[in-house]
């Protein structure tokens, strides 16, 4: 992305001998649910390629770009990697899809009251009531770019 700096693939490569995983975000940042199934893979595999190649591992895990996935990519996920992330705003359990799995926005959390959270047993419902207020607030912003293509629907 222009105007963004990013890690190098030194810095990458550095990460990893120190013990993290490098995860897959695809090649070009597609909206996987627009591609088939050739283009999902396509975008896997040559993630996972450039990472092997430059790191020295294969990412065992996926970001999907922008949280855009649907049935298709979680298949061909399931293919590729140990475990996909959504943009969904959730807490991951025992039962959770490990190829769909919601995560929680850290921003969220930057006050001291909301970061006590993190240990609460309220994590789940502060978590709910958060995607709840994010879907609205998304749809509303959908209505002003487009108004009357969108009906607001709670």
């Amino acid at each position: 992305m222009r105007g963004k700096r990013r890690l190098t693939w030194d810095q990458l490569g550095r990460l990893h001998e120190a013990g993290m995983e490098i995860g897959s975000h695809t090649v070009t940042h597609p909206d996987l649910t627009r591609l088939d199934e050739a283009g999902i893979a396509a975008e896997f595999e040559g993630s996972r390629a450039a990472i092997a190649d430059r790191v020295g591992a294969p990412a065992a895990s996926l970001a999907y770009p922008f949280g855009f996935y649907n049935g298709r990519a979680r298949t061909l996920a399931r293919a590729y990697f140990d475990c996909a992330c959504t943009a969904d705003l959730g807490v991951a359990d025992i039962n959770s899809d490990v190829h769909a799995l919601r995560r929680l926005e850290m921003h969220y959390f930057r006050h001291d009251a909301s970061f006590a959270l993190l240990t609460s047993p309220r994590l789940t419902q502060y978590a709910a009531v958060r995607g709840v207020l994010r879907a609205v607030r998304r749809r509303l912003r959908s209505e002003r770019l487009a108004p009357g293509l969108r009906r607001l629907t709670l």
